[in-house]
């Protein structure tokens, strides 16, 4: 909401961020709970570590967002945080929006309360303990050394060292529960973990005993889904070869990971592997065993 504020009003002092914050509440039918200056400004503090940069002017005795590269970013990041609070209203809120908007997948936008905690022990570098709630499986406690966040289809994941499995491990966001921020973490594992997933498409890294192997591998699509992928690259390593076929080739760098196959059995007979032979036998026997349960 703060960073709403910066971006959409510019300037504000403690004396006017009350009767701005609760006129953003009213609008969404929510009710405002005024905070103090200390969390205000704590807030300010967690954005510019984030790398928005935003300072008081003394003289104007008033904040104001300072311009950057990473500016629309951030607003588009923090209006995806700020719109779910709205997508989640009661099914029988008089300004409900799912009355007037056709959702692909019909599911609440949940997760946006363990954010904050989380981002908060990413950037101040702490452990945290959290229930993870599981699918057929029991709920456990973990204990995690949390690195990244990550955004892949609409869904956000935490990215961390698991400290009792000794492995990295992803978590869905709409799955945790219960954070607890605890002592700073004592091994610093990833200077920049972005680099745990250069060659992923994703957001789930190879286990212990899968093969990490960064290979070249060309993939033929089919002439009517080629341009999308064209213009929306399935990995930044995306490099156009030629046509064949009926089709377009791509080249990419990549990992084998199980959300490269479930990507790329969205596309059925559209897509072909064409090298390496050992991704082209695995999407073989994957499509075997769906014309098997057809038969």
């Amino acid at each position: 909401m703060l960073y709403k504020l910066l971006k959409e009003k510019r300037k504000f002092n403690g004396n006017t961020v009350h009767e701005i914050l609760r006129e953003e509440y009213n609008q969404l039918d929510m009710e405002y709970e005024q905070v103090n200056r200390d969390t205000i400004n704590k807030d300010l503090r967690l954005l510019r570590d984030l790398g928005v940069n935003n300072s008081y002017n003394d003289s104007k005795h008033q904040y104001e967002l300072i311009p950057g590269l990473q500016d629309e970013f951030w607003y588009g990041f923090f209006e995806t945080v700020y719109q779910s609070a709205w997508l989640n209203m009661d099914d029988d809120h008089p300004k409900n929006p799912k009355k007037y908007i056709e959702f692909h997948k019909g599911r609440k936008y949940e997760g946006n309360e363990v954010f904050r905690s989380l981002m908060n022990a990413i950037v101040e570098k702490k452990e945290v303990t959290f229930i993870y709630n599981k699918y057929n499986a029991p709920s456990e406690n973990r204990v995690v050394d949390p690195y990244l966040m990550k955004e892949y289809e609409g869904d956000w994941y935490l990215i961390g060292w698991d400290n009792h499995r000794n492995a990295n491990r992803t978590f869905a966001l709409d799955r945790i529960s219960s954070v607890d921020m605890r002592r700073p973490i004592e091994t610093l594992r990833y200077s920049d973990p972005h680099e745990l997933f250069k060659n992923v498409i994703g957001v789930h890294l190879p286990g212990d005993n899968d093969d990490k192997t960064i290979r070249n591998c060309r993939i033929w699509f089919e002439e009517k889904i080629a341009p999308y992928i064209e213009n929306e690259p399935l990995h930044s390593s995306q490099q156009r070869v030629h046509d064949e076929m009926g089709g377009t080739v791509f080249e990419y760098e990549l990992i084998w990971t199980q959300d490269l196959k479930n990507r790329l059995m969205k596309y059925g007979s559209q897509v072909e592997i064409l090298v390496p032979d050992v991704w082209r036998q695995i999407m073989m026997d994957e499509f075997q065993r769906s014309l098997k349960s057809y038969n």
